[in-house]
């Protein structure tokens, strides 16, 4: 569900770029990418987040549902996809 929600709202992206800043003044660059890319909770505890545009929204999600959407329900041994109301309007 995770990804589900970061797909559907996006970090503000002024926020991440003043966090990321932020943390230049104490750690090199490479190693503010790496906190992004390794405790990206990190950066969602600090940033505000928005929704994206339709358009984005939409690709957002599909790319959820391709990664996932294979994935078995545990209880009704379907695709979990097929229950989650987002994933059946495409």
């Amino acid at each position: 569900m995770a990804a589900l929600r970061d797909a559907i709202f996006m970090l503000n992206p002024e926020d991440l770029e003043r966090e990321k800043q932020r943390l230049r003044e104490s750690i090199d660059a490479d190693a503010v990418e790496r906190r992004l890319r390794d405790d990206f909770l990190y950066f969602v505890r600090r940033c505000r987040r928005r929704i994206p545009s339709p358009k984005v929204l939409a690709a957002r999600i599909s790319r959820v549902v391709a990664l996932f959407g294979a994935i078995k329900d545990a209880k009704v041994r379907t695709p979990a996809s097929r229950c989650h109301p987002l994933a059946r309007a495409h």
